[in-house]
């Protein structure tokens, strides 16, 4: 009966793959948009606040900062000179804000406003505050996996494909980060989905079509089953 119920419910949409490598991401990637912060014209060294709630907006994304314990934004453009912790030789990136841990809440984090139509998206992340602290990634309030270990030499890349538009995504430090942790991104992109490809050494998903045949597989062969079993003559009665 279970799997007759499975056959007629529908599979639940959003189903999600990540990626570890930008190179297998863009191959499952369509009509894709990248955003450089190098765009915003910072000499080595400058510096541009969009602490507040408009936050800078590029490319049809919108990024703001927030830390909840405080009660207030931060976000900035670096582009940091050598010697600077924020130098991981990119150029200008996005900075946002420290995370605390004050009477139980301990949520700060950057978050991007997607365009319309956006399924497939990827970024680099880091930290600083220590380099290589973990970073957790939430797609429209639902996590996506477990927290990044970000590399403490080089930037780390996180991408996923969804089949459902994505409208906002939070980058946020993991519980357990040591005090005065930043998460910092750059090499923001976007498109849609373009079919192919597992999870890049991420956590791949089955795909809808697989599942579904699985099921309606299942429900047939069970289907089958009884109707052998209703044909079966009744044996005559003493």
């Amino acid at each position: 009966m279970a799997l007759l119920l499975a056959v007629c419910t529908p599979l639940q949409a959003g189903i999600i793959n990540t990626y570890t490598s930008r190179a297998t991401w863009e191959a499952a990637t369509s009509g894709r948009t990248d955003i450089t912060f190098n765009v915003l014209g910072l000499a080595a060294g400058g510096f541009t606040s969009y602490s507040n709630s408009t936050g800078l907006t590029v490319a049809g994304v919108t990024f703001t900062g927030f830390n909840e314990t405080t009660a207030s934004y931060f976000l900035y453009g670096i582009n940091p000179a050598i010697g600077w912790d924020e130098n991981w030789g990119t150029g200008t990136l996005i900075k946002g804000p420290t995370w605390y841990q004050s009477a139980g809440v301990t949520t700060s984090y950057i978050q991007l406003v997607m365009p319309a139509s956006v399924t497939s998206f990827g970024i680099d992340l880091m930290t600083i505050g220590p380099r290589g602290a973990n970073v957790r990634l939430s797609v429209d309030g639902t996590d996506l996996g477990s927290p990044v270990s970000t590399s403490t030499v080089s930037p780390t890349f996180v991408g996923f494909t969804s089949d459902t538009p994505v409208n906002q995504i939070r980058i946020s430090i993991g519980s357990g980060t040591l005090f005065n942790t930043q998460a910092l991104i750059d090499n923001v992109a976007f498109g849609t989905v373009s079919g192919g490809g597992g999870g890049g050494g991420g956590g791949g998903v089955e795909t809808p079509e697989t599942t579904t045949l699985l099921l309606v597989g299942s429900g047939l062969y069970v289907c089958a089953l009884k109707k052998r079993r209703w044909r079966r003559p009744r044996p005559a009665l003493p």
